[in-house]
C-alpha cells in the first residue's frame, strides 16, 4: 500500500482505493515516540508522532499505526512520512459475536528479562524540590517577576478553572483540560535548526504567533486564549509578553521514562534551552494534583492554595452528605404533610362518627317518650 514490500499482514482490513496491509491490536489509544517531522501542520499530537517517527527512521523508515480513541474513527497507518486510512472489516461468527484475532503469546517475561512496574519506578524516581527553590535559581535571561507572574496565573487557572467556564463537580468554580506554560528566552525558542526548520517545536501555523504589541501572560486575553488547547503558552522570560500559544514540543528528550507527554514534553524542553534552560509549568487536568514546574530538568511542585492531594474527594463527599441531608428534611417535611393530611381525615370521620352517635340517641329519647310509637315493631 506504501510501495514497499516486506510487511506481512496480520488482519485484512480494507483500505480505500489500496491493498490489505499490517494492523494492529485495538486499544484505547496508540502513542509513542520522541520527535516529530519537519514540514507537519496538524494540530493533534499523536498525529504529528507517529508520522514524525515514520519518517525519521533511516533505510525506508518504520511502520506506525495510530489508534484514536474515537472509536468510530479509522485507524490510520504511516510509513517513511506516507499515511493511509484503514478500516478493519471484521469477521463475525454465526452467535453474531467477532472473530478477534488471538494474540501472540510472544516471548515468556521473567524478571532476568523485564523490569517490575516497580523496579522502573525506583529507577526513575523524581525528586521535586519546593517551586521557591527553582525560582532562586534562575538564570539571567529570566525575569524573577515574570516567571512568578506565570506562577500566579498557572495557579488561579488551576484553582478557579479558564473564565466562563462551567464547573462539572460542584466542587471548582470552573473547568479547564491542563495546559502548560514555558517560559524562555525569546530569540532562542523560536529559533530555526541548521535545516531552517523549528529547533524546539513543531511547525505552527501563522495564527499561533501573536503579532505586537503581544498580550501580557497576566491579561484577560491570555487568560482567554492560550491555555484552552493543545500545546504550551509561550512567554518572553524579559517582558511576560505571549509570544505564541498551542506550540508543541518537538522532542521528548530529557523528558524521563516517568509521566504522560505533557510531562516529558515540558521536563524535556526544560532541559533542551541551553544557557541554564527554560522555565516550565505544567497543569495536570487532574485538580488534586499540584503544578510541577521544571528549570534545567530539575522539577519542582507548587501544591494547590487550600486544596491538598485528596482535597476534591473530601470535598465531593461533604457535598454528597449536604445533598442528602437536605434530601432527609425534604422526604421529613412530604412526610409530615402526610401526617397533617390523614390527621385531618380522621379527625373529619370522628366528627362523622359523633353526630351519628348524637342523632341515634335522641331518636331512643323520642321513642323512650311516646309508648305508642315505641310499641309499633320497626320495620
Amino acid at each position: 500500500m506504501f510501495g514497499r514490500a516486506g510487511v506481512s499482514p496480520v488482519h485484512e482490513p480494507t483500505v480505500a482505493g489500496t491493498a490489505p496491509s499490517a494492523v494492529a491490536a485495538t486499544a484505547t489509544r496508540s502513542t509513542a515516540v520522541v520527535g516529530i517531522p519537519p514540514k507537519s501542520s496538524w494540530s493533534v499530537t499523536t498525529s504529528k508522532s507517529c508520522k514524525g517517527l515514520s519518517k525519521q527512521m533511516p533505510n525506508g523508515g518504520a511502520f506506525v499505526i495510530k489508534c484514536s480513541e474515537d472509536r468510530g474513527s479509522p485507524l490510520v497507518l504511516f510509513l517513511g512520512g506516507e499515511e493511509k486510512e484503514c478500516r478493519l472489516v471484521m469477521k463475525r461468527s454465526s452467535g453474531g459475536s467477532e472473530e478477534k484475532p488471538k494474540p501472540s503469546e510472544g516471548l515468556p517475561v521473567t524478571s532476568t528479562t523485564t523490569p517490575t512496574i516497580k523496579e522502573e519506578n525506583e529507577q526513575d524516581e523524581s525528586i521535586s524540590v519546593p517551586f521557591e527553590t527553582l525560582v532562586d535559581k534562575l538564570p539571567p535571561h529570566l525575569d524573577k517577576s515574570v516567571v512568578e507572574d506565570c506562577i500566579g496565573v498557572a495557579a488561579d487557572l488551576h484553582k478557579n478553572g479558564l473564565p466562563e467556564s462551567k464547573s462539572i463537580d460542584g466542587v471548582y468554580a470552573g473547568n479547564h483540560h491542563g495546559f502548560s506554560i514555558a517560559v524562555g528566552k525569546r530569540e532562542e525558542l523560536l529559533r530555526d535548526d541548521e535545516d531552517g526548520e523549528p529547533k524546539y517545536f513543531t511547525p505552527w501555523e501563522a495564527n499561533q504567533i501573536y503579532a505586537k504589541p503581544e498580550p501580557h501572560v497576566t491579561s484577560e486575553f491570555a487568560r482567554r486564549n492560550a491555555f484552552n488547547g493543545d500545546g504550551m503558552a509561550v512567554v518572553d522570560g524579559k517582558t511576560g509578553d505571549l509570544i505564541a500559544f498551542g506550540m508543541i514540543g518537538l522532542s521528548l528528550k530529557h523528558g524521563g521514562a516517568k509521566g504522560g507527554g505533557r510531562h516529558k514534553s515540558c521536563k524535556g524542553l526544560s532541559k533542551q534551552m541551553p544557557n541554564g534552560g527554560a522555565f516550565v509549568i505544567k497543569c495536570s487536568e487532574d485538580r488534586g494534583k499540584p503544578l510541577l514546574m521544571f528549570l534545567d530538568g530539575e522539577q519542582g511542585v507548587k501544591p494547590s492554595e487550600d486544596k491538598s492531594e485528596g482535597a476534591g474527594d473530601s470535598a465531593r463527599v461533604a457535598q454528597l452528605e449536604a445533598a442528602l441531608k437536605e434530601k432527609e428534611a425534604e422526604m421529613a417535611a412530604a412526610l409530615t404533610e402526610k401526617e397533617k393530611e390523614m390527621a385531618a381525615a380522621l379527625a373529619e370521620k370522628e366528627a362523622e362518627l359523633i353526630e351519628l352517635r348524637e342523632m341515634i340517641a335522641e331518636r331512643q329519647r323520642w321513642r323512650a317518650q311516646s309508648p305508642a310509637v315505641a310499641a309499633v315493631r320497626d320495620p
